[in-house]
């Protein structure tokens, strides 16, 4: 078994044109990898977890925090555009960092998903490569 192409992802997809996710509705939001060959999504990471190394080896790390660390990474470095997201104020430009963070924050099942999305393999493979790969 060829395993390169088997586990093989599409570098455009991971880090250049990235890949859609339809919510439905006209809501949809256009990812890039959290992980694989995202490098600036693997240094924001670092940067953002840093201050929080010693909680988590004392079992101490309030999960409030994390979550708002991580939504800040995604926002920065994993969701490149959105169409039709609102909050209970509007539309929310992703460019909008504070408000974007705040409603993946607000709506833990939304970013639940997306996060999901976003560090699967498989949504990243080309779909001709993988067919061919057997899957």
């Amino acid at each position: 078994m060829n395993i390169l192409e088997k586990f093989g992802t599409d570098d455009d997809l991971e880090t250049g044109t990235g890949v859609t996710l339809d919510f439905g509705s006209g809501c949809t939001v256009t990812v890039h990898r959290a992980g694989g060959s995202n490098k600036r999504y693997h240094k924001a990471l670092a940067k953002a977890l840093k201050p929080y190394r010693q909680q988590v080896q004392a079992d101490n790390l309030d999960m409030n925090e994390a979550i708002e660390a991580f939504a800040e990474v995604y926002v920065e470095t994993v969701i490149i555009a959105w169409t039709g997201v609102e909050d209970n104020d509007g539309p929310v430009d992703i460019k909008d960092k504070k408000r974007s963070v705040a409603l993946l924050v607000a709506a833990p099942d939304f970013f639940e998903i997306i996060k999901t999305e976003a560090e699967a393999r498989a949504t990243f493979q080309d779909e001709e490569k993988t067919a061919d790969a057997g899957n």
